[in-house]
């Protein structure tokens, strides 16, 4: 699993969600795994485009959306991580 900063507000809310899925969901590690990756991934997008966590907003998760698509598109591997737009 990646690992996120420790001393930002979205690596704590990480970490929060990380907890709940194994404490109060009990999913497997390997779920949770795939979970955290995914999250990681956005957590790169927000910071290579120097989005703040706490004005992270829907139109910004639809930008995101698209930016994923779009490498889709041209038959980039999604798990090389997200890369400034």
């Amino acid at each position: 699993m990646k690992k996120f900063s420790n001393n930002d507000e979205f690596s704590k809310e990480a970490l929060n969600f990380y907890s709940y899925l194994l404490i109060d969901r009990k999913y497997s590690e390997k779920t949770i795994e795939s979970y955290m990756n995914d999250l990681y991934k956005f957590y790169e997008y927000t910071k290579n485009n120097k989005l703040n966590f706490n004005e992270i907003q829907k139109k910004n998760i639809i930008e995101y959306q698209k930016y994923l698509n779009k490498l889709i598109k041209l038959n980039v591997s999604i798990k090389k991580g997200a890369v400034k737009k």
